[in-house]
C-alpha cells in the first residue's frame, strides 16, 4: 500500500584515505567545520547558565530537569521502555497518532518534515519507520485522526487538505492520501473524531457542520457527510470522545452544560436521544485524555479532584455502576492521552512525578493501584499523542527528545558519544549559576538548596566519580554568583552577606579542605556577579562602589593576598562576565561606556593599567559570556549585531580587529554560557534553536577549525604566538614553530583531546626573540589529536597537531 520514498542520493563520496584521516581526527566526535554536532543530547526545557570540560566530558548546570537526544517530535519505544532506532526524525508538534493495522503509524500535527522528506502536518511511517508516499499535506494543524479499513478521518484547522478545499474535517484515502468526496465542511476546529458503524461522532469548537448548526458537536453521516438530528448542544469546546457502551459516548471539553444537564467538563450522551445520562463526575478543570477499555473508562487531565474524591491528573469509572475506582495515577500536572496492552495503561502527558515515580511525561501504570511500572523511556516535553501496536509503543507531541535522562539542574555529557553519564547529583531548589571542575571533584555555585538530598545552601561540591556531595559546606544565605580556584582557594562572589561561616559581605575566599571562610575580606558594598583571575590578582565586577577599601565603581581588581584593591580602576559599571587572554582583560555586559570611553557591552582592558585598547567589536544588546581560545573571542548574550556583523546571540571576534569572523551558529535565544575545548565550542543557553537546528535546547556544540593561537591586542606589542606543526599532520616526527616578542625561558607541553598531559618537548628551555622551532619526534605518541601549548613566562599560546599512524 504505502510506498517508502528514496532518500536523497548523496552528493559525493569522501576519498579513502581523506575518510581515513577524518575518522583518525575524530576524538572526540568530530563536528563539520562550524556545523552543529547534533549527537550532542540537549534540553528538555529550561536553560545552562554554566559549563566546562574535563577528561572529555561536559559539565553542564542551570536549570533544567531533563537532558535527552534531539531526536525530534515523535518515535517509537518497545514495551522494555527503550527507544527503537530507525524512527525517522519529525520536525514540529506531533498532535495525534494513530496505528495503521499492519505496523505503521499515521502522524498528524503542526510539522513540516519527516525524516528528510517534506511533509506537511499529515504524514505515513510504516512498519520498517520508512516514510511513505502517502502526502495530504495540509494547510494548517491536524488535531485528531481517525483511520477505519481504506478511509482516515482527520480533523483540524486545516481549509485544505488532500489536494481539495477541505474545511476542518475530511476523509483521505489511505493509500494515496487523496480526500475523498466526503465534505462535512465545519466553521471552526474540528479537535476529536470517533466513528462506530456508519456514524462519525465529531467534537471541536464549531458552531456548523455537516449542513447544520451544531453547537462544538455533532453526529455526521459516515457517507454522506450529512449532520443527523443528534444535537447534545455542549456550550464550550469538545476536546475528547469515546464510545461507551449501552449506546453511549463519553463528552470532556470546557462546556458546563451538555445534553440539557449542567455538567461541568465531562458527561456521558446518550447516542439516541443526545440527553446525558445521570453520570456527573465534575472534575475540577477540563478533560484532555479520554479512553474506554472494557468496563473502565479513563479520564486524564490537570484536575486533582474528579467524582468528588482526591485524584492527580487521571481517573477511572465503572462504566455498570458509574463509581470512581481507587485507580488514582497521583500525576503531578496532565495526563493528554491512553492507550492500552496488556495489562499496562500506557499513558502521555506533562508530568515529573507519577505513579509514585519519577517519570517524565510518558508512563505505564498498572490498570488496578494506578503503580508506574519499570517502563520509563522519557519525553523532554509534553507528549500529546500515544498508541500500541504489536509490541511497540509510538508518541508524539511537543517535545524534541525522546529516551533522555531525568537530571536536576546538574548533568556530565560525554563528548565521545553526546549522551548523559551516570553522573547524577540531583540539584533541588533553585539552579545552578556557576560551575569550576577542581581535581577530583565539581564545584557549583547557584540559589540551590540541596544536592543529592543533603542541604546544600547556593553551594557546595560534587564527587566526579560519584557524583555525591562532599562534606564541603560552606553554605551561603544568598545567591552565588561565580566562582575561582586558585591553589587549594575557592573564591565566590554573589548577593551573599554570610558564607563559610563568616561575615562576608557578596565577595569571600573559602578554604578549599574545609570550607570556612579565610581571613581574606574585601567588604564589597553590593553584589559582585563574576570573577576572574589572573596572576596575583582577582578581577572583580558587580553592582558595587567600594571594593577593597577603595572606591570603585562596579569593576575592580584586588590583591588575592591582602584583599585589597589594586591600582586598576577602568570605571566601568554593567561588566556581567570577565575573560582574561594574556595581559588583556574582555569584559561583556550592559554598558555604553568603559574608562569614559564609549563601548557597547564589549570592551578590552589592559591587565595592568585599566587602559581602555582600541579593539571595540560594539554589541548591538547585553554580552552575557566571553571565553578565549587561539585567536577568537567567542561572545554571547542577546545581541543580534556584534563586530560590524548580524550575529544572533553568538559570535566568535577575531582578536586583534573585533570584527565578526563567519562563524555564526546563530542562536533563537539568549546565551548564557561559552566553555571551549581545542577547537570545540560549546553554547548554553535558554534557546530552542541553534545551527539551523530546531530542537537543539539549551546546549550545542560546534568546531570552529579556523581557530589558530595568538595573544590579545595590548596596544600594538608583538605577541608571543604558536606558528604550527612542520608538517601537519604528523606521521614519525615534526617541527613545532613559534615566535617570541622577546628573548624568554619557553616550555612545551603536548596534551590529548582528553586533557591528559602526554609530554613536554621542553622545560624553561632559553630562546632568543623571533622566530623559534624545536624538532619532536612522534613515534611514541598514539594516533590521534594533540594540542600543543606554549608558556613563554606569563604568556601562552596553543595550537593542535594530528598525529598518523
Amino acid at each position: 500500500m504505502h510506498q517508502p520514498e528514496a532518500a536523497p542520493r548523496t552528493p559525493f563520496a569522501l576519498p579513502v584515505a581523506l575518510l581515513a584521516l577524518v575518522l583518525l581526527v575524530a576524538t572526540p566526535r568530530p563536528t563539520l567545520a562550524q556545523e552543529l554536532d547534533r549527537d550532542l543530547w540537549v534540553l528538555g526545557s529550561g536553560s545552562v547558565r554554566a559549563s566546562a570540560v574535563s577528561n572529555g566530558i561536559l559539565y553542564i548546570g542551570g536549570s533544567f530537569n531533563y537532558v535527552g537526544p534531539n531526536s525530534g517530535n515523535a518515535g517509537a519505544i518497545d514495551a522494555a521502555g527503550t527507544t527503537l532506532a530507525g524512527f525517522p526524525r519529525v520536525k514540529g508538534n506531533v498532535n495525534a497518532i494513530a496505528a495503521d493495522g499492519i505496523g505503521g503509524w499515521y502522524l498528524g500535527g503542526d510539522f513540516d518534515s519527516v525524516g528528510t522528506f517534506a511533509r506537511a502536518r499529515l504524514a505515513h511511517v510504516d512498519a520498517a519507520f520508512q516514510v511513505t508516499a502517502w502526502n495530504p499535506s495540509a494547510d494548517a494543524t491536524v488535531h485528531c485522526l481517525a483511520p477505519r479499513g481504506t478511509t482516515v478521518l482527520v480533523g483540524g484547522a486545516f481549509l485544505n487538505v488532500g489536494g481539495l478545499p477541505r474545511n476542518r474535517i475530511a476523509a483521505l484515502d489511505a493509500s494515496i492520501g487523496s480526500a475523498t468526496a466526503w465534505n462535512p465542511s465545519a466553521n471552526n476546529d474540528v479537535r476529536a473524531l470517533c466513528w462506530i458503524d456508519d456514524t462519525v461522532y465529531a467534537g471541536g469548537d464549531f458552531q456548523t457542520i455537516g449542513g447544520q448548526s451544531r453547537s462544538n458537536l455533532a453526529a455526521l453521516d459516515a457517507t454522506l457527510g450529512s449532520a443527523t438530528g443528534w444535537s447534545p448542544a455542549p456550550n464550550g469546546g469538545v476536546r475528547e470522545l469515546a464510545l461507551g457502551s449501552g449506546g453511549t459516548i463519553y463528552v470532556g471539553g470546557s462546556f458546563g452544560n451538555i445534553g440539557g444537564q449542567p455538567r461541568r467538563y465531562l458527561a456521558r450522551i446518550n447516542r439516541g436521544t443526545g440527553l446525558a445520562t445521570s453520570w456527573n463526575p465534575s472534575p475540577e478543570v477540563s478533560i484532555e485524555a479520554l479512553a474506554v477499555r472494557g468496563d473502565t473508562v479513563f479520564v486524564g487531565g490537570g484536575f486533582n479532584s474528579i467524582g468528588a474524591t482526591t485524584r492527580g491528573g487521571g481517573a477511572s469509572f465503572d462504566c455498570t455502576t458509574d463509581a470512581i475506582t481507587p485507580w488514582d495515577p497521583l500525576a503531578d500536572y496532565t495526563i493528554s492521552n491512553f492507550a492500552f496492552a496488556g495489562d499496562q495503561v500506557y499513558v502521555a502527558g506533562f508530568f515529573t512525578q507519577i505513579g509514585g515515580a519519577r517519570r517524565h511525561s510518558l508512563a505505564a501504570l498498572d490498570p488496578i493501584t494506578g503503580i508506574a511500572t519499570a517502563w520509563s523511556p522519557s519525553a523532554g516535553g509534553a507528549a500529546a499523542a500515544i498508541a500500541v501496536q504489536g509490541g511497540v509503543i509510538c508518541t508524539g507531541g511537543n517535545f524534541q527528545s525522546l529516551g533522555g535522562q531525568a537530571r536536576s539542574s546538574l548533568a556530565a555529557l560525554d563528548l565521545a558519544s553526546g549522551a548523559a553519564t551516570n553522573w547524577n547529583p540531583s540539584v533541588e531548589g533553585g539552579g545552578v549559576l556557576t560551575l569550576v571542575v577542581d581535581g577530583e571533584r565539581v564545584i557549583i555555585g547557584g540559589n540551590f538548596a540541596s544536592i543529592g538530598g543533603l542541604p546544600r545552601a547556593a553551594i557546595g561540591a560534587i564527587d566526579l566519580v560519584t557524583g555525591t556531595p562532599t562534606p564541603w559546606n560552606p553554605t551561603a544565605d544568598d545567591w552565588v554568583q561565580d566562582l575561582v580556584v586558585v591553589e587549594g582557594t575557592v573564591y565566590a562572589g554573589g548577593l551573599f552577606r554570610q558564607i563559610g561561616g563568616e561575615e562576608r559581605t557578596y565577595l569571600a575566599a573559602l578554604d578549599g579542605t574545609t570550607g570556612q571562610a579565610t581571613a581574606w575580606n574585601p567588604a564589597a558594598d553590593e553584589a559582585v556577579i563574576a570573577l576572574a583571575v589572573r596572576g596575583p590578582t582577582l578581577y572583580v565586577s558587580g553592582g558595587f562602589t567600594t571594593l577593597g577599601g577603595q572606591s570603585r565603581a562596579g569593576l575592580g581588581a584586588v590583591d588575592l593576598q591582602s584583599g585589597l584593591a589594586t591600582a586598576w580602576n577602568p570605571d566601568g559599571g554593567g561588566v556581567r562576565t570577565i575573560a582574561i587572554g594574556g595581559s588583556t582583560v574582555y569584559l561583556g555586559g550592559h554598558f555604553a561606556f568603559v574608562g569614559g570611553e564609549p563601548r557597547n557591552s564589549i570592551a578590552a582592558v589592559d591587565a595592568t593599567s585599566g587602559a581602555v585598547l582600541p579593539w571595540n567589536p560594539s554589541a548591538g544588546n547585553a554580552v552575557e559570556a566571553i571565553t578565549i581560545q587561539g585567536n577568537r573571542v567567542y561572545a554571547g548574550g542577546w545581541f543580534s549585531t556584534i563586530g560590524g556583523q548580524s550575529r544572533s546571540r553568538v559570535a566568535a571576534l577575531d582578536m586583534a580587529t573585533g570584527l565578526a569572523t563567519p562563524w555564526n551558529p546563530s542562536a533563537s535565544s539568549i546565551v548564557f554560557s561559552l566553555t571551549t575545548n581545542g577547537n570545540d565550542v560549546y553554547v548554553g543557553g535558554q534557546y530552542l534553536r541553534i545551527g539551523g537546528d530546531t530542537g537543539r535546547k539549551g546546549i550545542g556544540g560546534f568546531t570552529d577549525p579556523a581557530t589558530v593561537s595568538v595573544e590579545p591586542p595590548t596596544g600594538g606589542k608583538r605577541q608571543l604566538a604558536f606558528v604550527g606543526a612542520i608538517p601537519n599532520p604528523v606521521v614519525a616526527a615534526t617541527t613545532l614553530a613559534f615566535d617570541l616578542p622577546h628573548a624568554a625561558s619557553v616550555t612545551i607541553e603536548l596534551y590529548d583531546v582528553a586533557g591528559r598531559h602526554v609530554a613536554t618537548p621542553a622545560r624553561d628551555r632559553a630562546f632568543a626573540a623571533g622566530r623559534q622551532s624545536i624538532a619532536i619526534e612522534a613515534k611514541a605518541l598514539a594516533p590521534g589529536v594533540y594540542y600543543v601549548r606554549v608558556f613563554a613566562g606569563d604568556e601562552r599560546a596553543s595550537g593542535r597537531m594530528v598525529v598518523l599512524p
